[in-house]
């Protein structure tokens, strides 16, 4: 829409996505740090759990069965690169669509 114009629909300009996608900046928010929700997905006791810290944590709601499915199986890969993992989740979450419209 023009200067002064109402946006009836959403749209991300190229440059948009691209940032969203590729911007180190947001990676890196996602860093486990203290007791954000990365860190609490690592210190996680169960895949249930790390899968509400990331759902929840995110996208305001709880991981449905076949989430916390996916969340288990994305960290099982590599146990020992718990951080690394969960970093990505995060990441992923917040550049997807679902994240921008949240309420």
């Amino acid at each position: 829409a023009g200067a002064g114009q109402p946006q009836v629909d959403f749209f991300a300009t190229p440059d948009q996505a691209l940032y969203a996608s590729n911007g180190g900046a947001i990676f890196n928010w996602a860093a486990a740090s203290g007791d954000n929700v990365t860190g609490r997905i690592v210190s996680a006791n169960d895949m249930r759990e790390a899968a509400d810290y990331l759902y929840c944590g995110i996208l305001c709601r709880p991981a449905s069965d076949e989430e916390e499915k996916i969340v288990g199986q994305f960290l099982g890969q590599q146990p020992e690169d718990r951080a690394r993992l969960a970093q990505e989740m995060v990441w992923g979450l917040m550049a997807g669509a679902e994240f921008r419209f949240a309420q």
